[in-house]
């Protein structure tokens, strides 16, 4: 999908014994986000 921006979305995530207090994003091209939701752009193909 490069240089087309997908959601990740994570709203329908739960923790069993508690809040999520955090939410990390690793997109396996360097870059990272955070947030519950967020979108990245990939430049090349993987």
């Amino acid at each position: 999908m490069v240089g087309i921006p997908p959601e990740f979305n994570a709203s329908n995530s739960f923790d069993l014994d508690g809040n999520i207090t955090d939410y990390s994003w690793d997109f396996g091209d360097g870059t990272t986000g955070s947030g519950e939701i967020t979108i990245h752009t990939y430049t090349s193909n993987g």
